[in-house]
């Protein structure tokens, strides 16, 4: 459901009001809230399992699991990393500038449109835009 009412001299002003929304309709599009979260709360991750690069497939954490070392970490479509932590919040910390994480349920990008706190970041997704958004 959409909600606002409101008006701003820049996009910035919706993104910094809507940190702590679902989602935004900026200009661009509609734009989702991060879903998994630094432990400091400035990176956000969104579930992207279709745009996940071929290394996710044999170094990232759905490959490796927790017990092993693995290369979660993308940058530039490549996998890096060479560690082992006891839970995947170790890599979301870890990786918090990074493109995207090859985390134990899929592939996680990071958030393009941030608030002026960096505590809020969003994601386009055109295809998941509510009608209200229209």
């Amino acid at each position: 459901e959409c909600s606002g009412g409101l008006q701003f001299d820049s996009q910035q002003g919706f993104i910094d009001w809507g940190a702590d929304d679902d989602g935004l309709c900026l200009l661009q599009g509609y734009y989702v809230n991060g879903k998994v979260t630094s432990s400091d709360s400035k990176s956000k991750f969104y579930l992207r399992p279709n745009e996940e690069p071929e290394c996710c497939k044999q170094w990232g954490l759905q490959a490796t699991g927790l017990e092993h070392v693995s290369w979660p970490l993308v940058k530039d479509g490549e996998c890096s990393g060479g560690l082992q932590f006891d839970s995947q919040q170790g890599f979301i910390d870890w990786g918090a500038d990074d493109d995207g994480l090859c985390l134990l349920q899929g592939y996680y990008v990071n958030g393009k449109v941030t608030s002026s706190d960096s505590k809020s970041k969003f994601y386009l997704r055109p295809s998941e835009e509510p009608e209200c958004c229209k």
